[in-house]
């Protein structure tokens, strides 16, 4: 069981045990705001300090840094011949690749096999129109594919 905690303006704080919200009541440091939730209110100003977790309790543990090895996600590659797109990432240097449409190239692909075609700023995202040449569009600009 936990108490909610609001910092002195009103933004929600990490929740407490009973305890530390007993002892804060009685110290006169904080008022109740609601009985169901318990939640209670500071009366001093805090360091807003929040940990990372997800909805439902549960920690960000096993997040994946924004660069590894100088890949990014969906950044565009060269596996084996063929060019696919960083789909997921590891810490390890391992990675996900798939092609534009879906399909698994190879789930586990280690850094130093891929090289990398461009970066995904610049990838080109293709459209299919039923009856329509196939076009690739950059940043707004249309180019036909021969």
């Amino acid at each position: 069981m936990f108490v909610y905690v609001l910092n002195k303006h009103g933004k929600p704080l990490m929740p407490c045990q009973p305890r530390k919200a007993r002892i804060l009541l009685r110290d006169g440091k904080a008022k109740v705001i609601k009985r169901e939730p318990f939640t209670i209110q500071l009366k001093f100003g805090s360091s807003e300090y929040k940990q990372k977790i997800l909805k439902g309790g549960k920690r960000k543990l096993n997040q994946a840094a924004y660069s590894i090895h100088g890949f990014h996600l969906f950044d565009k590659v060269r596996f084996a011949g063929q060019e696919c797109f960083v789909f997921g990432r590891r810490t390890s240097g391992y990675f996900d690749l798939r092609k534009l449409d879906g399909t698994v190239v190879h789930r586990s692909a280690s850094w130093r096999q891929l090289q990398k075609t461009c970066n995904r700023k610049s990838i080109l995202i293709s459209k299919e129109v039923i009856g329509a040449p196939p076009t690739t569009e950059v940043a707004g600009v249309r180019a036909e594919i021969s």
